[in-house]
């Protein structure tokens, strides 16, 4: 399964677009998203709104890859999981966040083996076909990662407190 989740604060249509439209060519995978207050409403694949915290990792513990925004939560179930992640950061620009702080984050974290951001010109479908069918050998966390990831739970403490 490939899960979009769009964390649960604010809406991201941007991304549940690109990720509703990727799915028609990608017709032998099954999509799911947890979409918060989005107003956009996916027309091709499932999705609810809230997943409940037991929900939520019942969905991560089947998934192959999530497709989500720069939001640290996100970040480091991807880790945990070492399921494969492809960032769109939200932008202040369009409205999508306070501020661009998931840019950063992006920035930071997108240098890891699991992790591969969404530029703006890319295509998502060719994406998530490259990324499924990257070789496993650097998919799965690494003790070298794993100072990342304390970096990654500290700052998720310092942003939501």
């Amino acid at each position: 399964m490939i899960f979009c989740t769009l964390g649960t604060q604010l809406p991201f249509d941007r991304l549940l677009k690109f990720v509703d439209e990727a799915s028609l060519l990608l017709p032998e995978e099954k999509f799911f998203a947890q979409i918060a207050e989005s107003e956009y409403k996916p027309k091709n694949i499932e999705w609810c709104n809230d997943l409940s915290e037991k929900e939520y990792h019942a969905v991560l513990g089947k998934s192959k890859l999530i497709i989500s925004h720069a939001g640290m939560g996100t970040i480091i179930n991807a880790l945990d999981y070492s399921i494969p992640l492809i960032m769109l950061p939200r932008k202040f620009s369009l409205g999508e966040h306070r501020n661009d702080h998931q840019l950063a984050t992006a920035s930071r974290f997108g240098s890891l083996a699991n992790v591969t951001i969404l530029e703006d010109n890319q295509n998502l479908t060719e994406l998530i076909l490259k990324v499924i069918n990257a070789k496993d050998s650097d998919a799965t966390l690494s003790v070298e990662n794993e100072s990342i990831k304390q970096f990654a739970k500290k700052i998720d403490e310092v942003i939501n407190p």
